[in-house]
């Protein structure tokens, strides 16, 4: 299981790299889901997964991610769009 779990971290790794070069948000993030998804799908194995506390620090570093980037200015066009939705 440790095995299977640390092929998955060096391939998330590599597609993280991968995605930082194509200039992608949240790029390690994505490079974990991706490979897991993959992973489960061309293999059909049940068993890829990631620990529970590494999706937890994925999560913050993903919220860090998109909360440094939210400005005022932000915020504004976000209000300016609501309108539409509502």
């Amino acid at each position: 299981m440790f095995l299977n779990r640390l092929l998955l971290f060096i391939m998330a790794l590599c597609l993280g790299s991968l995605l930082v070069r194509m200039h992608l948000p949240i790029p390690f993030l994505l490079g974990g889901l991706l490979t897991a998804l993959l992973c489960k799908t061309l293999t059909h194995r049940s068993d890829v997964s990631w620990p529970k506390q590494w999706r937890e620090y994925a999560l913050m570093v993903a919220g860090y991610g998109i909360g440094s980037t939210f400005t005022s200015d932000t915020w504004n066009n976000f209000l300016a769009e609501l309108v539409g939705v509502a």
